[in-house]
């Protein structure tokens, strides 16, 4: 059995990682962002319908989405981990602002998972989805 000490670490490295990521989103840095993630990564996402690998997440999510992106969070307020050995998930709601046809900004609030894998001592996910908050 986990130490409460060592779960709060756990916790923590997490929600360390979705900081770091979301900073290279804000940032429109893809280099920065592939850093984060499995190169057999599986994603679905807002745009695209699932993309297998992590140059093809990048290709056909990310550089429709992350330029057109501003102040992209995680709302850690919603965020739910579990760790278990070298495998976690994620699941944590997410706002931003896009871009309207008229350069307006709206926002945009979604949900995210993520399944990960820990090499040496990082975290790299193996999956994602993102998706909007269903209209209500």
């Amino acid at each position: 059995m986990q130490k409460m000490t060592d779960i709060k670490q756990e916790v923590e490295s997490i929600q360390s990682w979705l900081k770091g990521f979301s900073k290279a989103v804000r940032a429109v840095d893809y280099e920065t962002g592939r850093t984060f993630f499995a190169d057999e990564v599986v994603g679905f996402g807002s745009v695209a319908q699932r993309c297998d690998g992590l140059a093809n997440l990048e290709k056909n999510q990310w550089r429709h989405v992350w330029g057109v992106t501003t102040g992209f969070e995680f709302d850690f307020d919603s965020l739910a981990v579990n760790v278990d050995g070298n495998m976690a998930w994620a699941a944590c709601s997410w706002q931003s602002f896009g871009k309207a046809a008229t350069d307006e900004p709206f926002l945009r609030r979604g949900r995210s998972t993520f399944v990960f894998r820990r090499q040496g001592n990082q975290w790299l996910a193996v999956h994602s989805h993102f998706s909007l908050v269903p209209a209500q």
